[in-house]
């Protein structure tokens, strides 16, 4: 079973695997996810960036708050605000995270 980006995965697992026999997909990115498309949507951009960035660092253990601050949606802030915002915010998200890990 698999939505959105984890139909992705879904498809790859299933197709590696001989104990899988059928497989259930709800709006998968398949073709909008191949080739230099995938340039222009907002998965690639956001999620699939950060996470690769995540992964590519030892500084930020906390994938949740790691995310939270370099989620792309910052981009859709004023210029002039964006950063103190990010910041506050970031502030509370990291506050929340330790109180709730």
């Amino acid at each position: 079973l698999g939505h959105s980006s984890g139909g992705l995965i879904a498809c790859y697992i299933a197709s590696n695997s001989d104990v899988c026999n059928n497989l259930i997909l709800e709006d998968p990115p398949l073709f909008s996810s191949n080739g230099d498309k995938r340039f222009d949507y907002y998965n690639y951009n956001d999620l699939s960036t950060v996470c690769h960035e995540f992964i590519n660092q030892d500084e930020e253990s906390d994938f949740v708050y790691y995310y939270f601050m370099n989620q792309y949606a910052w981009n859709f802030f004023p210029d002039n605000i964006r950063e103190k915002i990010r910041r506050k915010s970031g502030e509370s998200a990291l506050k929340y995270r330790r109180k709730h890990p």
